[in-house]
């Protein structure tokens, strides 16, 4: 409770900097983020990254090049996000989105003509792991579909 009145009654800044510098904060540091914004960020090299956090125990990767079906059911489950998607995924254009966005309606639709030129782009390379990948990054955030599709 003390830490946060002094919090409230002080400079910010000066505060978190006393709070990170206690040994219980170890690997957390201040990272500025424009004029007059801090946040707190841990050390990237202290945690796994992201993709990794969506692993789960006693199960593997698919193996191989993603499956029609998984294609179709996934275009269909990444919805309005079906943009961002496509901008982690190697060999998807701006071009390609637009062309993709103007040619189809439903987003389902767009979802999965985007899969499928990513697949036929990209061949053998275009396997769960890539696709897990793309699914867990920070723009597009959907370690559910990851988890879903991705593994056995």
């Amino acid at each position: 409770m003390q830490i946060l009145l002094t919090y409230l009654e002080s400079d910010k800044n000066d505060v978190l900097r006393k709070l990170i510098r206690s040994p219980k904060a170890k690997g957390i540091h201040l990272k500025k983020r424009g004029a007059g914004f801090t946040d707190l960020a841990r050390d990237p090299d202290q945690f796994a990254s992201n993709a990794a956090s969506s692993y789960i125990p006693g199960k593997r990767h698919k193996e191989g090049v993603v499956s029609n079906d998984d294609l179709q059911t996934l275009g269909k489950a990444i919805g309005v996000k079906w943009d961002r998607l496509a901008r982690r995924l190697p060999g998807i254009t701006e071009d390609d989105i637009e062309e993709i966005e103007d040619s189809h309606r439903t987003l389902s639709q767009r979802g999965f003509h985007m899969l499928k030129l990513w697949k036929t782009n990209n061949g053998e390379a275009a396997d769960y792991k890539t696709l897990h990948d793309a699914l867990v990054h920070s723009m597009v955030q959907r370690k559910d579909l990851a988890q879903k599709y991705c593994f056995e």
